[in-house]
């Protein structure tokens, strides 16, 4: 979508001086976070890096400004730390996410759907 929409603003503004602006959002991002679904979570990331990239070989092709910037983080995807000895150790296994399918808004719908209720 970023790379559509880039083309397409380019090829209406190319014979104007005046350029155009772009808001590309993730969008998913809030919500899997705030539903503390990590397979969702990281997906929009990957999501959010793939546009970046495409919008930055853009700006590098035919100039312009790129800025990307977040509002805020839920959920407590996270660096984790260590404070003590006392505290239980950190243990985070990002690897595991590489074998899900389903995001949990996914999967609550099925769920919903089996049991013969509307998601």
């Amino acid at each position: 979508m970023a790379q559509m929409a880039l083309q397409a603003l380019h090829k209406a503004t190319a014979d104007s001086k005046q350029g155009f602006f772009l808001l590309i959002e993730g969008s998913r991002i809030d919500m899997a976070a705030h539903s503390n679904d990590p397979v969702g979570h990281v997906h929009d990331v990957l999501a959010f890096n793939d546009a970046f990239r495409v919008a930055r070989k853009f700006i590098e092709k035919h100039g312009g400004v790129l800025i990307s910037t977040s509002d805020h983080e839920t959920g407590g995807i996270s660096i984790g730390r260590q404070t003590g000895p006392w505290y239980p150790p950190y243990v985070w296994y990002p690897e595991v996410l590489a074998n899900a399918s389903h995001s949990t808004e996914y999967l609550g719908k099925q769920l919903a759907s089996q049991a013969g209720l509307s998601p």
